[in-house]
């Protein structure tokens, strides 16, 4: 009977796993941002896109730049996996186009040089008007390429240690206004 109820809680487990796969969440979110974005530029409507990690997507945003805002942030994203979501982005014309990627990149070990060279690629796809520095340990290099790279947009600095949560890279509750805030401020 033990080994019957272990043979069902592995299979669940195994199943629950299959199902909510990070790569199947990655695939799903970007074809969900991607028919959003699609949608709205074929409405001719002004808007704003902001493409990054689950920092973004943990935002409540409404609107961006006085525009309606398609929030772009899809939990564990690392650079590379924004690459076809900012061409779908791009070609949609949209009015502001925020980019705030990068920490799940840091976080897993990118040496500065790869860091530099992908972050590149993706600026020169997407063109940002606006980018947002990355938060957590180890930032300050990183943050020097993102202005390097990114120098035509206006740059918004992270957020400093005291607005994040223990884990060092989100936001609390209130780093989670304060980041909107300076989002909003960088729009002038």
């Amino acid at each position: 009977m033990c080994a019957i109820l272990l043979i069902v809680i592995a299979t669940l487990v195994a199943a629950r796993w299959h199902w909510h796969k990070p790569e199947r969440y990655l695939e799903k979110r970007n074809a969900a941002i991607a028919e959003h974005i699609v949608q709205l530029s074929a409405t001719e409507r002004r808007y704003a896109v902001i493409l990054g990690d689950s920092l973004v997507e943990r935002a409540q945003l409404s609107n961006l730049c006085g525009k309606p805002v398609i929030n772009g942030g899809i939990g564990r994203a690392r650079i590379q996996d924004m690459t076809e979501l900012a061409r779908i982005a791009r070609a949609g014309h949209p009015d502001a186009r925020v980019l705030s990627i990068g920490v799940n990149d840091i976080s897993a070990g990118v040496e500065l040089e790869h860091f530099h060279k992908q972050y590149a690629a993706l600026v020169a796809i997407y063109e940002p008007t606006h980018v947002v520095g990355v938060t957590g340990a180890k930032r300050e290099p990183f943050n020097r390429a993102i202005r390097e790279i990114a120098s035509q947009a206006i740059y918004i600095e992270p957020l400093e240690e005291k607005w994040l949560q223990l884990d060092g890279i989100h936001y609390s509750n209130a780093g989670a206004q304060e980041w909107k805030d300076r989002l909003l401020a960088a729009c002038g």
